[in-house]
């Protein structure tokens, strides 16, 4: 009996060396593998900026139901409309609307039907719904989609992220890559009904000598509306300067606004609306400024 005690204790420990060895030998060969990231500069820290974003997405082969629009498209639809606007059409169950009765001005989404307080908002991670009532207000940041490079949109809880709870869902911006992009400056220059008018300029370093990027972004725009006295004029501002290391990436972000309105928000009985399309109870005293 001692002997085959032994004799199975023995073979219990050979077990255990040959499932250790086996759990072993694949951090031993990655460990060993060589540093794949290009060390082309323009490639390395377009890759960096990248590994940033996908931290906090969803890959397409992940159980969840998610949206990605890319820059093309954002580029296609991006006149000026603000994002839930910008939005609406590309992205199953989301819909929205704006008080202005255009696409400018106080705007919201709906993601499966429940309002953006209960959408997880966030840029290149970092959560963007006000603390206090969980909604992030797009109208303070006129021509958002200028800057932004992607737009992700997860319909459910997805990938857990800071910030609000996601029960609708979360949307997540990518910025434009400041170490990707080409040297040069831009200008846009747009004009539409209802007084619409926009005005954009932008410039890119390239990278720098050191390994050093930025990108700068101004924009103005101003609409009457489509509703009696609801008037709009936004400007807004985004930077974003990083230093791109073999490994390591500093980079910094500023995003600013103002808003000027003539508040539209309440709604109006249907025999009114017969009798004018365009009726705002508020009057044109009623504004709104803030950023």
């Amino acid at each position: 009996m001692p002997s085959l005690l032994w004799r199975a204790l023995a073979r219990l420990f050979v077990a255990i060396c040959a499932v250790a060895t086996l759990a072993t030998t694949p951090l031993a060969a990655q460990a060993t593998r060589p540093d794949t990231l290009p060390r082309d500069s323009t490639r390395t820290t377009r890759g960096l900026e990248r590994v940033l974003v996908r931290a906090f997405r969803a890959a397409d082969a992940a159980p969840i139901a998610q949206t990605t629009v890319a820059r093309a498209t954002v580029e296609r639809r991006s006149f000026a409309q603000d994002v839930p606007l910008m939005l609406q059409g590309t992205v199953p169950s989301l819909t929205a609307h704006a008080e202005t009765g255009t696409n400018w001005g106080y705007s919201y989404l709906r993601l499966r039907g429940i309002d953006q307080s209960r959408i997880n908002l966030s840029l290149d991670g970092i959560p963007l719904n006000d603390p206090e009532d969980q909604v992030f207000y797009f109208a303070n940041f006129a021509d958002l989609a200028a800057s932004v490079q992607s737009v992700q949109v997860q319909r459910g809880v997805g990938t857990s992220s800071a910030g609000t709870a996601s029960f609708a869902g979360s949307i997540n911006f990518e910025t434009r890559p400041v170490g990707a992009m080409a040297r040069g400056a831009s200008a846009e220059v747009q004009a539409g009904s209802f007084g619409a008018r926009r005005l954009m300029v932008e410039g890119r370093t390239g990278m720098l000598p050191g390994r050093v990027a930025a990108y700068a972004r101004l924009s103005g725009l101003r609409t009457n509306g489509f509703r009696d006295n609801a008037g709009v004029q936004g400007l807004s501002g985004f930077a974003s300067a990083a230093w791109m290391g073999d490994r390591d990436v500093i980079k910094a972000t500023v995003l600013a606004g103002q808003l000027t309105d003539t508040l539209s928000y309440l709604a109006v009985p249907v025999d009114q609306l017969a009798r004018n399309r365009r009726i705002n109870p508020l009057t044109p005293q009623e504004t709104d400024k803030f950023g």
